[in-house]
């Protein structure tokens, strides 16, 4: 498994601890890293990133066997949303005009114990139809229902929180305590947003979106509340299907080119890269209509068509790319 890891700017971004299976290295000058020789799940295995004073992330890549997979990282920089005082709570606000209000004498320490003193408040809103949304967003929106059902989710808006002490201690909510989150409907979706939905942490340890409570839609926000900080997200659970196809051209198959799969009634997109024998997989929801974009490594579009409904796994014809470049 290969990748890179870039920062906000794009900007190669080295010393970020790369972690997957049990194997871990550090990303070189060029935001590069590699692993060889390690076993991997056959339907993902997680592959996640870590650097001081950037958001965690994390990205399920799909293995062949003997051959090499590639995903590719980007670290948003922690910079601080706001500050309140332990005993008093307050309302931060973050990109996007998204918010959090936390309350009073309602946080602790991380690993347990009350605290009290200035909390500072690490947010940070992720656009849904952002360019930039395969890169930002931990794992591939794979979620848990409440009934333990695997489902593949349709966002509409995520939000990552990190809270800390003065002395940078890490914090979250106490038991029993929660905050109220409040994130923007990009006017794309809001015609198609539900007037509740449910809300989904990120669990670190599996890479799955885990469905816990819901959000109410009030003007052109989804607004809930929450009982600890990790990523959370609004989103639509779908019915899915595991699709595989290929790019090629006259020498073969074309390595690391992003393929992007849209459904075009959301207007949602799940996105993956090319392996080296330009073979790419991944889930998608079932029995809708769906549009694939392929972009070279500059993000030009290589290709586009509608394909879908699929009512069943499916592995693609080939898509020929007569482009050597």
């Amino acid at each position: 498994s290969s990748g890179v890891v870039m920062d906000a700017n794009h900007q190669p971004l080295a010393g970020a601890s790369i972690s997957v299976a049990s194997s871990n290295v550090v990303s070189d000058e060029n935001g590069v890293f590699l692993f060889r020789d390690i076993q991997l799940a056959d339907r993902g295995a997680l592959v996640t990133a870590e650097k001081d004073g950037y958001f965690y992330s994390a990205k399920f890549v799909r293995p062949t066997l003997n051959k090499m997979s590639f995903t590719k990282f980007k670290l948003t920089e922690k910079v601080l949303s706001g500050s309140f005082e332990s005993t008093t709570g307050g309302t931060i606000s973050t990109n996007g005009d998204a918010t959090v209000s936390l309350p009073a004498n309602g946080i602790k320490l991380e690993n347990g114990g009350a605290y009290n003193g200035a909390v500072n408040v690490y947010a940070i809103w992720i656009d849904p139809t952002g360019e930039d949304l395969y890169l930002e967003m931990p794992g591939d929106l794979r979620g848990m229902n409440t009934t333990d059902e695997q489902v593949q989710l349709t966002s509409f808006g995520m939000i990552g929180v990190e809270l800390e002490g003065n002395s940078g201690q890490a914090l979250n909510l106490a038991d029993g305590q929660t905050a109220t989150i409040e994130m923007p409907i990009p006017s794309t979706l809001l015609g198609n947003a539900p007037a509740t939905i449910p809300l989904w942490h990120f669990d670190e340890s599996s890479g799955i979106w885990v469905e816990e409570g819901e959000a109410t839609l009030q003007g052109n926000k989804y607004v809930g509340t929450v009982g600890h900080f990790s990523f959370w997200n609004c989103d639509i659970p779908n019915d899915f299907i595991d699709l595989t196809g290929s790019v090629i051209n006259e020498g073969g198959g074309i390595q690391n080119v992003l393929v992007q799969i849209t459904d075009n009634t959301s207007g949602s997109s799940g996105y993956g890269y090319t392996n080296q024998d330009g073979i790419f997989n991944g889930f998608v929801p079932n029995d809708v209509s769906l549009t694939i974009t392929i972009n070279d490594v500059c993000g030009n579009e290589l290709y586009t068509a509608e394909i879908g409904p699929f009512s069943a796994d499916v592995t693609l014809d080939p898509i020929v790319i007569n482009n050597t470049n």
